[in-house]
């Protein structure tokens, strides 16, 4: 019975999606050059292909994935804020590498991500060198979280480590310089119940499953979640616009926050 549970969550995450991964000084493998006005342009255009590399004026398409991301980038000013992933340009220069076809999200970068305690048994089993990401997100498709980061002194290569809870992340002040690490997840909605269910940890419940203390995980119309500060987000008064991952007798539901 649990081989085919198992079975069906596996199935259920093969739904795949283009998803940014990291923003890249250059683009790997043999590349296909396509008009492309903007990144989602290119991203259309390179169908069929496994990435897509967008700089302004420029869209490359290719089947191999970035051997390290050495460009800085910041996609949120502060800690657990929106994440906002670069649309038509890196903030610093360099190419929007994408994965065109795969069941993992990008969920944001941080300066440290710590696995949680609970992972802390089989990390060891699970920190291993890949040369692209692709190789990381294959490993990782059993998990809820696939963490990856540059390959310290390595001008190619990247570290990956799968975790089935969800990480500790420091600092507060996001940089995300080349050696950050970037966290992608499996979305909720993918999986289901069964999903959810594995997501969570034995010994926490409510939002914590889903989000670090404190942060509650709202609903986004697209699909997924985003853990937020309701207390301070000024568009949420005080719980989730659109609802609650948490299940419905323990959620805080907000208003519209314009009246």
């Amino acid at each position: 019975m649990l081989s085919i549970l198992l079975l069906a969550v596996l199935a259920a995450r093969t739904v795949s999606a283009a998803t940014f991964v990291v923003c890249t000084s250059t683009f790997a493998g043999t590349p296909t050059f396509k008009p492309a006005a903007n990144n989602e342009a290119c991203l259309s255009a390179c169908g069929g292909f496994q990435w897509s590399y967008y700089a302004p004026g420029q869209c490359v398409c290719s089947n191999t994935g970035p051997s390290n991301g050495l460009t800085t980038y910041t996609p949120n000013s502060y800690f657990y804020k929106v994440v906002v992933v670069p649309t038509d340009a890196c903030p610093r220069g360099g190419y929007i590498a994408s994965k065109l076809v795969t069941s993992f999200s990008y969920a944001y970068c941080a300066d440290s991500i710590i696995p949680n305690i609970l992972d802390t048994p089989n990390q060891n089993n699970d920190f291993t060198t890949v040369q692209t990401p692709d190789q990381c997100f294959a490993q990782c498709q059993a998990k809820n979280y696939a963490l990856l980061w540059a390959n310290s002194g390595k001008s190619e290569g990247w570290k990956c480590a799968c975790l089935k809870y969800y990480p500790v992340i420091l600092p507060l002040i996001v940089n995300c310089q080349n050696k950050a690490r970037f966290l992608f997840q499996h979305a909720p909605q993918v999986s289901g119940a069964i999903a959810r269910r594995n997501r969570k940890p034995l010994a926490i419940d409510g939002a914590e499953a889903y989000c670090p203390p404190g942060l509650e995980p709202c609903k986004v119309p697209e699909g997924g979640y985003e853990c937020l500060d309701v207390s301070s987000e000024l568009n949420s008064c005080g719980g989730c616009l659109n609802g609650s991952m948490v299940p419905s007798n323990n959620q805080t539901v907000g208003l519209e926050a314009t009246a």
